[in-house]
Parts: structure tokens; C-alpha cells; sequence
């Protein structure tokens, strides 16, 4: 992009720039970064990789959230946790919505990318972020074998979506 392009293109994100003219610049911007061998809807290899292993993930962490509740239902102690609320006995229940809720969430960001829509990447990334955190917490907790699998599927993921150049171009060719 020369540099009158970078010009043009800077007035229009600061709204310089009618709607009009905006959607002319975003057409030759994805014009001039669309990789010529993948077609337009299609996400690159390494989208489709990521997206996997994402829903990997996701599909185990909601296993032991089933296990949750199932260890809820039979009426299992939890000797590590301590309350004297009445609400104590739900913590299982309640964590296990939660992860429903987000990683399924994230299965179906990563099924969009899968089908070429971007809008699934900012959660799969933001996910992966907090798995990678998590992973640090693991080996604190005493699982080291765990936080290794976590924290390389993390960062492997990270990668993926978000350093190869054709996952980049890919990403921005929306903008």
C-alpha cells in the first residue's frame, strides 16, 4: 500500500471520509490482500487447523462440565470448598452452565470460521488467552501434565490464528 493509499485509508477510519468513498477504499483494500489461491468465503488451511483444535478443547472442557453435574447429581462432597451458604451445593451446577455457555459459544465461533464468517475469531482468540492463563494455574495446582496440553493447544492455536500471514490477510480482508 503506497503511501497515498495509507492516507486515504487513515481518513477513512477517522470518518473523514464519506460511506461512499469508505466502501470504494474497503473494496480495493480486499482486492489488494485477498490471497489468490484460496476463494473469497474459504478460510485459509491454518483457520480451519485452529478452529479444530479450538473445538477440541471446547468439546473436553464441556465433558467435565457434564461431569460436574453428574458428581452434582449423585451427591458427591467437595472438600476443598467451604460455605455456609444453602447456594454452596449449586457451585457445580452453576459452573458447569457457564461453561456450556462459553465454550459453546466458542464451537460455534470456530463452525463460522469453518463456513468463512471472521466473527468467530475474537472469541476463539480470547478463549485461547485465558486457556493459556489457566495453564499457568494448573501447574500450581499440582498438574503439570494438563497445563502442558493446555498451554501448547493455546499457543498453538494463538499462532494459527492470529501470526500466519495468511490467517492475517485473511482476518482483515473483511475491513
Amino acid at each position: 500500500m503506497g503511501g497515498t493509499e495509507k492516507i486515504r485509508a487513515a481518513l477513512v477510519d477517522w470518518g473523514f471520509v464519506s460511506k461512499q468513498n469508505k466502501r470504494h477504499v474497503n473494496k480495493q483494500q480486499r482486492d489488494k490482500s485477498a490471497a489468490p489461491a484460496a476463494a473469497p468465503d474459504s478460510a485459509p488451511q491454518s483457520v480451519l487447523i485452529g478452529a479444530g483444535i479450538a473445538t477440541v478443547q471446547s468439546i473436553a472442557v464441556i465433558c467435565f462440565g457434564i461431569f460436574l453435574i453428574v458428581r452434582e447429581a449423585v451427591g458427591a462432597e467437595n472438600d476443598s470448598m467451604v460455605s455456609d451458604s444453602g447456594s454452596g451445593s449449586f457451585v457445580g451446577l452453576g459452573t458447569a452452565i457457564f461453561i456450556f455457555i462459553v465454550f459453546g459459544f466458542v464451537i460455534a465461533g470456530s463452525w463460522a470460521m469453518v463456513k468463512g464468517k471472521r466473527w468467530g475469531r475474537g472469541a476463539v482468540v480470547l478463549v485461547e488467552l485465558i486457556l493459556g492463563a489457566s495453564a499457568f494455574q494448573m501447574y500450581s495446582g499440582g498438574s503439570p501434565v494438563l497445563g502442558t496440553i493446555t498451554l501448547l493447544s493455546a499457543v498453538a492455536v494463538l499462532y494459527l490464528l492470529m501470526f500466519r500471514r495468511e490467517s492475517s490477510e485473511w482476518a482483515a480482508s473483511n475491513f
